[in-house]
C-alpha cells in the first residue's frame, strides 16, 4: 500500500492529484484511488 501526490496538470486534475493504492475492492484485485488536489486543499 502507498500514497503519493503529483503536481502534474491534466485535463481532469488541473492542479494535480493525490493517489492512494489499496486492496479494498470487494474481493477483486488492488486498485488506486485518485483525488483532485483541489478537494484536499479546501
Amino acid at each position: 500500500d502507498g500514497i503519493d501526490v503529483s503536481s502534474i496538470r491534466t485535463s481532469k486534475f488541473p492542479n494535480g492529484f493525490f493517489i492512494a493504492q489499496d486492496d479494498d475492492n470487494d474481493g477483486l484485485n488492488q486498485n488506486f484511488k485518485l483525488v483532485d488536489w483541489n478537494k484536499i486543499i479546501k
